[in-house]
């Protein structure tokens, strides 16, 4: 059950502000799972944009380094979270921790499969 919490949502207040103000748009959460972040977490349009990001980063591994250490996945992450807002012709959406843990989750399952057929 979600509590009120006002200090929290004035930040949350404060920080989608900013992202406005720096031209970006912020992915809308519908439902809080409390667990795992994941993509139905978020509305249509930023479920969408999300899986498609994880598509383009699945890529990005798969074409490169298929075991990247953790700077070179931030990289990876923001270039597929670019190359995802670009196509999806909407106002660039903020690459959130909890969008990058959905992409790299659904990258690592991946991975697992690739390394497994060796």
């Amino acid at each position: 059950m979600h509590t009120y919490d006002s200090d929290h949502d004035e930040e949350e207040a404060a920080d989608l502000q900013l992202t406005l103000d720096a031209g970006f748009a912020k992915a809308n959460k519908i439902n809080n799972s409390g667990g795992r972040p994941k993509a139905g977490d978020y509305d249509d349009v930023g479920k969408e944009v999300i899986l498609s990001a994880a598509t383009r980063y699945r890529c990005l591994i798969s074409t490169g380094e298929g075991f990247p250490d953790s700077a070179m996945e931030i990289g990876l992450a923001q270039e597929a979270w670019k190359l995802a807002n670009d196509h999806s012709g909407l106002p660039a959406m903020v690459l959130t921790p909890d969008i990058a843990k959905i992409m790299s989750s659904l990258a690592s399952i991946f991975t697992k499969l690739i390394s497994f057929e060796d």
